[in-house]
């Protein structure tokens, strides 16, 4: 394999160890998509706290003081997760 940085050939091994530490890292990246998808479409307040990876008081305050919509029936209370996403997108900074 001939891997090269601004024309510089790197040895043999290097390239290897780049390209398998490349590997595990979408490997990582795809297996934490996957998991995500694996949520149901409306999750728990527990489960919303972890797909955030936040604190469930924090998840309250993005409810109560930032506006994020909750579904509420009876005593029951669920998020959906095209919700939790669409809110952390209009939250995205450059």
């Amino acid at each position: 394999m001939n891997l090269k940085i601004d024309h510089i050939g790197l040895s043999d091994e290097f390239a290897q160890q780049f390209t398998d530490n490349a590997i595990n890292q979408l490997k990582i990246l795809v297996q934490a998509e996957v998991k995500k998808l694996d949520k149901p479409e409306y999750l728990s307040l527990g489960e919303a706290s972890s797909y955030l990876n936040c604190s469930r008081g924090k998840l309250k305050e993005l409810i109560d003081d930032e506006g994020l919509k909750v579904t509420k029936i009876n005593k029951m209370q669920r998020i959906k997760r095209s919700h939790l996403d669409e809110f952390m997108e209009m939250h995205t900074i450059n």
